[in-house]
């Protein structure tokens, strides 16, 4: 769906467990489970896409804080100056 408007696929950054704590809120649910999830999009421009299908990227470990590696998401990282295989 994000790609139709003109982002790149997902990522995940976070997941977090939600808990209804109201006693009628659970009685309604029962075991149903409910999650807050974070997301990181990227726009590549509505319906905007190149032939070339891979693309290599390279972490220069110039963010403050984050000069080893770079967490994109939750399982997704670069390590500085380690090529990674990506896609739009």
């Amino acid at each position: 769906m994000t790609e139709e408007i003109g982002y790149a696929h997902p990522h995940v950054l976070a997941i977090s467990p939600i808990a209804a704590k109201d006693k009628e809120l659970q009685a309604l649910v029962g075991n149903t489970r409910y999650y807050s999830i974070t997301y990181r999009l990227f726009e590549t421009g509505v319906h905007d896409k190149t032939k070339q299908d891979d693309f290599t990227a390279t972490y220069l470990g110039t963010i403050e804080g984050h000069e080893d590696k770079y967490e994109l998401g939750i399982n997704n990282a670069f390590i500085k100056d380690t090529p990674k295989p990506v896609c739009h």
